[in-house]
């Protein structure tokens, strides 16, 4: 039975990004993932508990996933998931259209 798409099964992009950790960790997952809390800590420059927090909530909002080779914890961006890929595909953009990213664009 297919489930009935309502206005609560669409993601609210402001939750998505409301934090600078989210970004952080979507930045981080978008470039290395899979990775372990340990790595994004190290990748980010967060705390754990942070770092947990950002997790839980963009696993709750399934755009992130775990998954577990060799009994650890990694996490990754959901891509099977349209609305996870569409954020990431966002975050990746527009840290690319940053000053000091960008290329020369002469016209």
């Amino acid at each position: 039975m297919a489930s009935k798409l309502t206005k609560e099964t669409f993601l609210n992009l402001e939750e998505v990004l409301i934090s600078k950790s989210r970004i952080r960790i979507l930045k981080v997952l978008a470039i290395g993932g899979p990775l372990d809390i340990s790595e994004i800590k190290k990748r980010t420059g967060l705390n754990y508990r942070s770092i947990v927090k950002a997790l839980d909530a963009l696993k709750q909002m399934r755009i992130v996933g775990e998954v577990h080779p060799n009994r650890s914890r990694n996490f990754r961006i959901k891509t099977e998931n349209l609305q996870a890929s569409a954020v990431m595909e966002l975050i990746m953009t527009l840290d690319d259209l940053r000053p000091d990213s960008r290329q020369d664009i002469s016209i």
